[in-house]
């Protein structure tokens, strides 16, 4: 199943394909909106979406990517961030998404614990990632130093002084096959890389914002 959305200057709504070529709509909300993070679960079996609107943003969830219930757990500042999806069993919340001065964490993708962000009140937990391989979470924020942090269970974070200045990674991955983290930024960073979330190689540099970025040698298959 794969699942997106479509906004609108009225309306939006969920839609879904089996085939990557037909799409049928799913679900539709009744204002304008954005979804900028989605995410499924395998072990959970549930997909969840955060919806950005005007001054805040809900969490929603889908047992199936067609139907979609919207939860009462507002995001702070909108929900502007991919989803982190944590399949392992353990190493702490299934889920974890980013907003201004908080993230929320979540078991079922249902109900959301909000929890302090270790960059401050006043910064943006922007991106949310697990690797399995290094048992490990790592979160970026929106603007000023650090720009990242790391956890192993997703509560406690130590983190860590980059040489990032003006780029902000909007989304993260891990390849354990070269042992590298690999995200897209704003701010004219393009692509970067990194041996360790510490010192960063620019790779394109490019005027624009990138926010999204997929890869098949990820090792969290989960991770939208």
């Amino acid at each position: 199943m794969l699942v997106s959305l479509v906004g609108g200057a009225n309306y939006a709504n969920f839609i879904y394909s089996t085939d990557g070529t037909t799409w049928q709509n799913g679900t539709t909300l009744t204002s304008a909106t954005t979804v900028w993070g989605l995410a499924y679960s395998t072990t959970k079996n549930i997909w969840v979406a955060g919806e950005s609107i005007a001054g805040g943003g809900y969490m929603w969830y889908s047992s199936d990517g067609k139907t979609w219930t919207k939860t009462t757990y507002a995001i702070p500042g909108c929900v502007a961030a991919p989803i982190g999806v944590n399949d392992t069993g353990a190493n702490g919340p299934v889920f974890l998404v980013g907003g201004y001065g908080c993230y929320y964490t979540s078991d079922n993708g249902q109900a959301w614990t909000q929890r302090t962000s270790p960059f401050g009140v006043s910064t943006r937990v922007w991106n949310a990632y697990f690797s399995p391989t290094l048992k490990l979470w790592a979160i970026s924020s929106d603007t000023n130093q650090p720009y990242m942090a790391t956890s192993s269970d997703g509560i406690n974070w130590t983190t860590k002084t980059t040489n990032l200045t003006t780029s902000v990674a909007t989304s993260l991955q891990y390849i354990p096959s070269i042992s590298l983290w690999i995200c897209v930024s704003t701010g004219g960073g393009g692509i970067i890389t990194s041996p360790d979330l510490t010192t960063w190689t620019a790779r394109t540099a490019e005027v624009g914002d990138f926010f999204s970025i997929a890869t098949g040698l990820s090792d969290n298959v989960s991770y939208s």
